[in-house]
């Protein structure tokens, strides 16, 4: 992007698209579109949008997830000549509306799933970012002039109206234009989009990327409220360049060590003040990364100052705000609107291009804070609310407000405007809203109420979320008989929080014995059990889990939690993540043979009984561009080398048993390629050929590899693997390491480097220890009451009886999902409360419990088992399969599914302490050489990390394909992070045969999508 380029977005973005078609442009965790992808996509959306009458100023409103979508939304808007309007998801009805009739967009562009789908005014046009035809002839790219909208987006109004930032392309081309002189990324850097598209932060996020020939990086929907995935994230996708607000940043410095994130080299934050503690506690975690403080209000296209920090910076001077932008100007003013001098406090205005048109549909608000500049009444300035004071250096420091506007985890919220909404209620007579920091160190707001008497209102929580947006109602709500006040007859701020911090204290010092309840109390300052009633944000959630992982060595997802956000939920969740200690143990000797772990046992004796069988084997390949065969061959045998278990033989001594660690294995073998095709069925054949054989695992390592060369820069590295030393999330692992092999120099041996044979010699002490003996003889009175009454076996419609073998011939049939499937299940999820997960298990049981007229199913699901956090590193095989038990009874609705599903999810995660085996022996379950006990059906979510990497021009994919064999008579499996949400129906072939299971992906589809539309529909009206 250059100085004297373009002066509309819609033009820069088409010139970069031009200049690197080929080159990655956006990316998320299922998809990635090339520049040539994304300029296709985008004019289709422009076309349709001019046509439905979007041209210069012209607003088009979008509700949509974070996903390659928005991208191709914003670019399409843009280039129809329009401004963008983004709508939050998540926002009440009531909002959306309001918002609606305030903005009175040209058009909407969102799915057809969507709540703005359906509330937007029927005659408004509604449109979906993906067309259904080629683009004809492209719109106009230079629509828009300087001087017209690029996009609006609402804030807080003291009111309690929101109130719409207009901001024009001249503001925001000037401080694009500055990151660009300033920071200088192009292709190679990834830029992450990680914050919420209603905060103007998503701007630069969004546009600069696309106007640079970077990558530009969406993280998952939620995720930016989770350290511990945005720490993997940011790894993952390799991401030079990302944002934070101080009070997450706080949060993720606490999940990454010096030489995590080795790729990122720019940390922006912005949004609430950065301290210099929080500055020094960055170098210390990322010294390789420079940090810069924004600063910069909606109304003025970002951030208008900026400030690098250095890691040797006074621990006490508190961190500037620093120096103007290129375009802005900034003048400190007394309350008279008169300059002050440099070093004394006064009110924020900027000057400049970069500040807004003003506020829509609203004129008198904007005369009063967009006013004449008192050197030039012919030019504008924006009155901020912020009290900063300059500095002799030229940097200014910032002081707080002069109003009653705060910020809380960055969002921008008004207390006129939720003391309005409040006083909308019919219980409330009088109240007052204020902000505490409370023991957490988390900004909160706090409301005191004088209520009507005799009106309930307990469910004010409720009512507040169908007026106000989620991060604006209140943490708590307190009734006081009278509302304290100042001798002006204002409400005294200080008197209110002394109030609610006495009452806050009370609260806290009632906390039992219980350490979790404890630290629950430490982190929300109450024992209310219910974590949304006790005030509870994004935030505190994050700092309770890390805490819980810190003092009870368990690491809990902050999504499983919000799956059922209590007390009880979360100490179900800590229990199942283990209570071993976080310390992480010695090496064992390597002489002689070593014990396996728990996991792999199950595995051999599988093996052992059918020893012709093919079911555990991992047919994998990995697919790798640009780099030579030799580079490949080395990245293999330092791959083999790092990892033990790759060269591990598995023997049988005195009937239990034994690994031996071999020495490195001969070279790799190459098969010459040239003129051979490379696409999918021609890879799947390669690797059929490898995986054809049975592994005799006593005869040495389970791993068959070589490699095919399709050209100088484009192989195929084989690798199949007996799953006794691959599991899924090894897979990941493997992918990572080996793209980085590829890459860099292998950094010599790491003999100091834990293995999985020293997690099976921990596991055998962990077992002894009396915390483990009594949580498994907890977890087996579970298992007896649940697996009472379950069925030996499901009565499938089969084609052939079972035969004779456990282990039989497999193949598989694709589910074909509707192209608007996963935003409809993430829908559903978010209304009651579980995760995909959980949903699709319930589908597919109801499905199973159609087809075979049985109330009670019984399905095996896999969990990845990566506990303590120490093993997440190891390669190796330490799946547990939890049995799920559910009933589905006649009555039931697809909603109670759910329901019942999340309960058995949650319990059967604190009860996997307990291996199947075990189980298996508890229950009496019936056993038979043709069929494994308890279950015969499995479901995999396999959410592992993502199977490809991308680095320094080398490209690394993993195929992996079914095995030839199965134990199981149906093996759902899912992979939420592939484009289109892939799904197969793996089935015991010859029992059953090829149409049938062709018939049953249709039925397993169609049956869940329709469940997900209809959840309170009654499992029996579903439609097979």
């Amino acid at each position: 992007m250059r100085r004297s380029g373009p002066e509309s977005l819609g033009a820069a973005l088409v010139e970069q698209f031009r200049r690197t078609p080929d080159a990655r442009a956006v990316s998320d965790d299922r998809e990635v579109l090339t520049y040539r992808e994304l300029d296709v996509r985008s004019a289709d959306l422009a076309e349709r949008l001019v046509a439905a009458g979007v041209g210069p100023d012209g607003i088009v409103a979008l509700q949509l997830e974070r996903c390659v979508d928005l991208a191709v939304a914003i670019v399409g808007v843009l280039r129809a000549g329009g401004a963008w309007l983004p709508l939050s998801t998540t926002d009440p009805d009531r909002r959306i509306l309001g918002l609606l009739r305030d903005a009175v967009p040209t058009a909407v562009v969102t799915e057809k799933t969507s709540r703005l789908w359906s509330l937007a005014d029927s005659g408004v046009p509604r449109l979906t970012p993906r067309g259904h035809r080629a683009p004809g002839q492209a719109p106009p790219i230079d629509a828009a002039a300087p001087h017209h909208l690029a996009y609006v987006i609402y804030t807080s109004g003291s009111t309690g109206r929101p109130k719409g930032v207009m901001i024009e392309h001249a503001a925001i081309v000037n401080r694009l234009r500055w990151m660009q002189d300033r920071f200088d990324i192009g292709p190679g850097d990834v830029v992450a989009q990680k914050t919420p598209y209603t905060f103007d932060v998503s701007v630069w996020e969004f546009i600069w990327p696309l106007m640079t020939g970077a990558e530009l990086a969406f993280a998952a929907p939620d995720g930016h409220r989770e350290p511990v995935y945005l720490a993997r994230f940011l790894a993952e996708r390799q991401v030079t360049v990302t944002h934070f607000v101080p009070s997450m940043l706080t949060e993720f410095l606490r999940q990454v060590r010096p030489g995590d994130c080795p790729r990122l080299r720019l940390v922006m934050v912005s949004g609430e003040a950065l301290g210099p503690a929080l500055a020094r506690r960055f170098f210390e975690r990322l010294p390789h990364a420079e940090l810069h403080n924004l600063y910069g209000p909606t109304e003025a296209a970002v951030d208008v100052t900026h400030w690098q920090c250095a890691a040797d910076a006074s621990p006490t001077a508190p961190v500037p705000i620093g120096h103007p932008i290129t375009g802005i100007e900034l003048l400190v003013v007394g309350e008279d609107g008169t300059p002050v001098p440099p070093g004394e406090v006064g009110e924020l205005c900027i000057a400049g291009v970069g500040i807004a048109r003003g506020y829509l549909n609203l004129p008198e608000v904007t005369a009063e804070r967009f006013v004449p500049h008192p050197a030039d009444p012919a030019r504008r300035m924006y009155r901020t609310g912020d009290l900063a004071s300059r500095r002799p250096d030229g940097a200014y420091l910032y002081h707080g407000r002069n109003d009653r506007q705060v910020k809380i985890g960055g969002v921008r919220i008004e207390l006129g405007e939720v003391e309005a909404a409040l006083q909308s209620l019919p219980w409330v007579e009088e109240c007052a809203v204020v902000t505490r920091v409370d023991g957490a160190g988390v900004a909160r707001l706090d409301a005191a109420a004088v209520l009507v008497p005799g009106v309930p209102w307990s469910g004010w929580r409720d009512d507040l979320l169908g007026i106000l947006p989620a991060g604006s109602v209140p943490a708590t709500l307190a009734p006081v008989d009278r509302l304290p006040k100042t001798a002006h007859g204002k409400a005294d701020v200080a008197a209110l929080r002394a109030i609610l911090a006495e009452r806050s204290d009370r609260s806290t010092e009632a906390a039992g014995g219980d350490p979790l309840e404890r630290l629950w109390a430490r982190v929300l300052g109450t024992t209310e059990p219910h974590f949304l009633h006790a005030g509870g944000t994004s935030l505190h959630a994050v700092r309770l889990l890390a805490d819980a992982a810190e003092e009870f060595g368990a690491t809990v997802a902050l999504s499983d939690f919000f799956a059922e956000p209590t007390l009880d939920r979360l100490r179900a969740l800590v229990a199942a993540a283990g209570t071993g200690t976080t310390k992480v143990p010695p090496r064992v000797p390597r002489e002689g043979e070593l014990p396996l772990n728990r996991y792999q046992e199950r595995l051999w004796f599988l093996q052992e009984l059918e020893p012709d069988s093919t079911a555990m084997s991992a047919p994998t390949a990995f697919r790798i561009t640009g780099v030579g065969a030799e580079r490949v061959s080395q990245a293999f045998a330092a791959l083999v080398r790092r990892h033990e278990v790759l060269r591990t033989t598995f023997r049988t001594v005195d009937g239990e048993p034994r690994a031996v660690i071999g020495a490195q294995p001969p070279a790799l073998e190459w098969t010459d390629g040239t003129g051979l095709s490379a696409d999918p069925a021609a890879v799947r054949r390669l690797v059929a050929e490898t995986a054809c054989e049975p592994f005799d695992l006593a005869a040495g390592p389970p791993l068959r590899a070589h490699g095919v060369s399709f050209g100088p820069a484009d192989h195929l590295l084989v690798m199949v693997t007996h799953q006794i030393i691959a599991d899924g999330w090894t897979w990941s692992l493997l992918t990572e390491e080996l793209s980085r092999l590829l890459t860099e120099p292998e950094g010599g041996p790491e003999d100091a480097r834990l293995q999985i044979v020293d997690h099976a010699a921990w596991q055998r002490t962990h077992e002894s220890s009396p915390e483990h003996r009594a949580a498994v003889q907890e977890s087996l009175r579970h298992w007896r009451t649940v697996l009472a009454n379950a069925p030996d076996t499901l009565d499938l419609p089969v084609d052939e009886p079972r035969g004779p073998s456990l282990s039989v011939p497999a193949d598989s049939a694709a589910l074909q999902w509707s192209p608007d499937f996963p935003v409809r299940l993430k829908n559903l999820c978010r209304e009651h409360g579980i995760t995909e997960f959980m949903a699709l298990l319930a589908g597919y049981t109801a499905w199973l419990a159609r087809l075979s007229a049985q109330e009670t199913v019984v399905v095996g699901t896999p969990m990845a088992n990566r506990t303590p956090p120490w093993v997440a590193d190891l390669a190796g095989y330490f799946v547990t399969t939890v049995p799920q038990c559910l009933e589905i009874d006649e009555d039931a609705t697809f909603a109670q599914m759910l329901d019942r599903a999340r309960t058995a999810v949650v319990a059967g995660q604190r009860h996997s302490v307990v291996p199947i085996e075990r189980i298996v022996s508890e229950v009496g379950a019936a056993r038979g050489a043709d069929r494994l006990p308890v279950f015969q059906n499995l479901f995999v979510f396999q959410n592992m990390p993502a199977w490809q990497r991308q680095a320094d021009g080398v490209t690394v994919r993993v195929h992996q394909f079914p095995p030839r064999h199965t134990h199981y008579d149906l093996k759902f499996e899912v992979f939420p992070l592939t484009t289109g949400y892939e799904a197969r129906l793996v089935y015991a072939r010859g029992r059953i045969s090829a149409e049938r299971a062709a018939l049953m992906a249709r039925q397993l589809a169609l049956f869940v999508e329709a469940a997900v539309d209809k959840p309170d529909a009654y499992i029996d009206e579903i439609a097979l």
